[in-house]
């Protein structure tokens, strides 16, 4: 054929690229750890949210607000100490992979960070999930599920990792669980390049798919972190928005546009000197003509003033109608009424716990309706049912509530033992709660 007598050697020789080693193990656990990890954070997050929604079941969480404590101080302890009880957990995880030799190739402190990311984005969907309930058995049993069915979509992945670009990628990575699966797809990747994760490579796209060939793919494990933490702020502040919409039975509801509102954002007080001395003449002569309205006692400045208060509840049962009173400092207010006549719905309107459907209440000046922290700032209240932490002591409680109040700290200890000692409960100051009697409870 090439017409010179003579036969041409032909050859064969692979084209140079990067080492490649088919581990049949490390192509398992590709597949098998997210799963697995997925089912070992799963009893985590159940166990959370209850936890979340009993303190909100039981009203502890609405009783700690009525003391003064900030809502993001709230929210701020959760995640304080579910990301602690989240770092041992990935310590011990990090470890057992990596000297156990599951990673062999990988840096032990970047597993440990994507594993500690994912975590954080797991306690912050957890409080996300938590808002939609007030029952806590429910929650614990919807948040699971929920959870676990955020991680199906990672079988897209698995079937069209080649295909997949980067975008399609990170729209898959808004799910926290999915952005698990993935992570752990890219870092058995580089295994079974045997170079593994490293922080050189974090925003190298591994090169090479599960096929064996070189993937035109700009996703890497570094997009994984950032969408993680992509997540977490979204999950926050969903939860965010969530509970200011819909607080449940409990709470101040917001409308659902209420973060395009000003007066969200700059809250208004008290009226001027003017407004207020205007108003308050208008509203003794609009009293003066009712037949039941009492003169203000001389000499007692006017405290907390309620204003045709009314509440309707979702069954469209009219708790209060028209309520107007005037409590003046240095003087005792008692509610007096039949079973069902609205003295434990005024309350709750008044600390806070109801959001009022008509009316207005002002403390001293502040408007439920536009300040309601500020409101609670300057109440206490002891409510009906007994709103204490089972596992929590006598003592403990004292000096939380005090803490909440601004005490200082040298004087805590002194009124702990001056108060417990006036209501008979010295002897029981370092017992749980749950081990008191109802009357014990109610001191």
């Amino acid at each position: 054929q090439t017409a010179i007598g003579r036969k041409v050697p032909v050859g064969a020789e692979q084209l140079p690229g990067p080492r490649f080693d088919y581990d049949g193990f490390i192509r398992l656990i590709q597949h098998t750890l997210p799963m697995l990890m997925i089912l070992g954070w799963i009893y985590a997050v159940s166990l959370l949210v209850k936890e979340i929604v009993y303190e909100k079941q039981e009203r502890l969480r609405h009783v700690m607000r009525i003391m003064g404590l900030r809502t993001w101080v709230y929210w701020a302890s959760w995640m304080g100490s579910a990301m602690l009880q989240m770092t041992v957990l990935v310590s011990l995880m990090v470890t057992t992979l990596c000297a156990g030799g599951v990673f062999k190739y990988s840096d032990p402190s970047v597993i440990f960070l994507f594993f500690w990311t994912y975590s954080v984005a797991t306690i912050a969907l957890s409080l996300f999930i938590s808002s939609f309930f007030s029952r806590a058995k429910v929650a614990a049993a919807c948040g699971g599920l929920a959870y676990y069915v955020m991680y199906l979509p990672y079988s897209v992945y698995n079937r069209f990792d080649d295909s997949l670009g980067l975008c399609g990628k990170n729209l898959l990575c808004t799910l926290s669980s999915t952005a698990m699966g993935v992570g752990m797809g890219i870092v058995g990747k580089w295994e079974m390049l045997e170079a593994g994760a490293q922080w050189g490579n974090l925003f190298t796209p591994a090169p090479v798919t599960y096929s064996g060939a070189v993937p035109n793919d700009t996703h890497s494990l570094g997009h994984v972190f950032l969408m993680l933490w992509v997540d977490t702020f979204v999950y926050l502040a969903l939860a965010w928005y969530v509970e200011k919409v819909c607080p449940g039975t409990l709470g101040l509801p917001q409308p659902w546009y209420f973060p395009i509102l000003p007066s969200y954002w700059l809250p208004q007080g008290a009226s001027d000197d003017a407004g207020d001395g205007q108003s308050e003449s208008q509203e003794q002569a609009d009293n003066s003509q009712l037949e039941c309205w009492e003169p203000a006692p001389a000499g007692h400045a006017l405290s907390v003033s309620i204003r045709r208060l009314a509440k309707t509840f979702g069954n469209g049962k009219r708790a209060l109608q028209g309520i107007t009173l005037d409590m003046h400092r240095g003087t005792v207010v008692a509610l007096l009424g039949h079973n069902g006549a609205g003295k434990s719905t005024t309350m709750s309107i008044l600390t806070g716990l109801y959001a009022p459907s008509e009316g207005d209440v002002r403390v001293n000046g502040t408007s439920i309706r536009h300040d309601a922290l500020g409101v609670r700032r300057q109440l206490g209240v002891c409510l009906q049912h007994n709103a204490l932490y089972e596992n929590v002591t006598v003592e403990e409680h004292m000096r939380l509530f005090c803490c909440l109040k601004s005490m200082p700290r040298s004087q805590i200890q002194a009124e702990i033992d001056n108060l417990l000692r006036d209501v008979g409960l010295a002897a029981k100051k370092s017992a749980p709660t749950r081990a008191l009697s109802g009357g014990m409870k109610r001191k």
